[in-house]
């Protein structure tokens, strides 16, 4: 009997132990085999049965995500982003900010969209500024700065400004009218008169056309203006002048004169001289094209004044190419559907009364109308570029003609 007992009590203990094991704590359990042992009722114990059980454990792993938001500007031409209309600071600040107020409110009226004005310091800072805002941006430049701009940030001239009725200027080749030069090439070894080294269309475009003939003048003089270039060649100070060149109106203003196939001095064939107007013109017939004749425009005609023989004594030789006048450039990203209302508003306000007191007036960019632009029209001025190798401070430095 106490040999049972004793058996009992280490039993007792064992089962015990088990039992406290079993129900320690476990600082980390991934897979747990539990062993299980059950005694008979009997007073005969049967060997412990060993249960095994597959415990899943589910670890839980929190993550921080930061999800970055992409900021989508608004639209151009809202209160937050508005149109702008860069004015290079050809004029004074106080003319560009009075002269576009008209029009500011005129494409307001017309778009529905907001419009900005904003006067760069410079030419330079226009085209950066261009080339920086290219989807709300529409800049006014002159024919080098517009290719410039292409260049640089494909921004695209929509229209361009009219004077004397053409989107274009050109320069003349004046000469003594009893003189030996027949064709360009004779002007080799002379002296040339230009109105300044800062004129695109009489002096690098001239410069230009020279060169690629072969031609190289005895000297080139400079002079202040080219009225005072044509009266150095009145006075035999030079050999040939160059200056700019208007076409004339012609008779009946049937149609305009036509660049590459009209004589520049088309008016010569009614055999008439010029005689000044009562109210200023410069005419071939009196009452001028009303009565069948000419109106001539180009430089001669401010000194006939005071040398009324200059279109006897002189004649135009030939002309130089054409490049476009100002152009209201658009930035390279402009929305098309705002590009098409603004460009027709333009328009418009070009042909209203308006016009005239803002960049029609005489005192401002002058533009008697306007006209889409023709990107094969400034194939001159890349030529240009690319032929004096002009960089961009010399772009802007000579970049003055509208």
């Amino acid at each position: 009997m106490n040999r049972q007992k004793t058996l009992f009590v280490i039993l007792l203990l064992a089962w015990a132990g088990l039992w406290v094991a079993a129900c320690a704590p476990q600082v980390e359990l991934v897979e747990v085999t539990r062993e299980v042992v059950s005694a008979a009722p009997t007073a005969t114990l049967a060997p412990p049965r060993i249960v095994t059980e597959q415990v899943s454990v589910t670890r839980v792993i929190t993550e921080t995500v930061t999800e970055v938001l992409e900021v989508t500007p608004a639209a151009p031409g809202g209160v937050e982003r508005p149109l702008l209309l860069l004015f290079p600071p050809t004029y004074a600040e106080g003319i560009i900010n009075g002269r576009s107020q008209a029009l500011l409110t005129a494409l307001s009226a017309a778009t529905g969209q907001q419009y900005e004005v904003r006067i760069p310091e410079s030419l330079a800072a226009t085209v950066a500024l261009l080339c920086a805002e290219r989807d709300r941006a529409a800049a006014f430049l002159p024919a080098l700065s517009t290719v410039w701009a292409q260049q640089q940030c494909g921004a695209q001239p929509a229209l361009v400004g009219e004077r004397f009725e053409a989107a274009w200027h050109a320069g003349m080749y004046v000469i003594p009218a009893d003189g030996d030069v027949a064709a360009l090439a004779d002007l080799n070894g002379k002296r040339w008169g230009i109105p300044g080294e800062q004129a695109v269309a009489t002096y690098d475009l001239a410069l230009v056309q020279l060169q690629r003939q072969g031609i190289t003048p005895a000297e080139i003089v400079p002079y202040n203006g080219e009225s005072n270039a044509l009266l150095a060649l009145l006075d035999g100070e030079v050999d040939f002048v160059t200056a700019s060149f208007n076409p004339p109106i012609m008779p009946y203003e049937e149609r305009l004169w036509t660049y590459g196939q009209d004589s520049p001095e088309l008016w010569r064939q009614l055999g008439i001289p010029p005689s000044r107007h009562p109210i200023g013109y410069i005419e071939v017939i009196f009452g001028g094209p009303n009565s069948g004749g000419y109106r001539i425009r180009d430089a001669r005609a401010a000194l006939f004044d005071i040398r009324p023989e200059i279109f006897d004594v002189t004649r135009i030789l030939t002309l130089t190419e054409p490049i476009p006048n100002g152009a209201l450039v658009l930035g390279s990203a402009f929305p098309y559907g705002v590009a098409i209302p603004l460009t027709q508003a333009v328009v418009d306000f070009g042909n209203s009364e308006a016009c005239l007191q803002s960049i029609c007036s005489p005192d401002f960019y002058n533009w008697s109308g306007i006209a889409l632009a023709s990107d094969a029209a400034y194939a001159p001025v890349r030529q240009l570029i690319q032929t004096m190798e002009l960089d961009a401070a010399a772009i802007f430095a000579a970049d003055v003609e509208w």
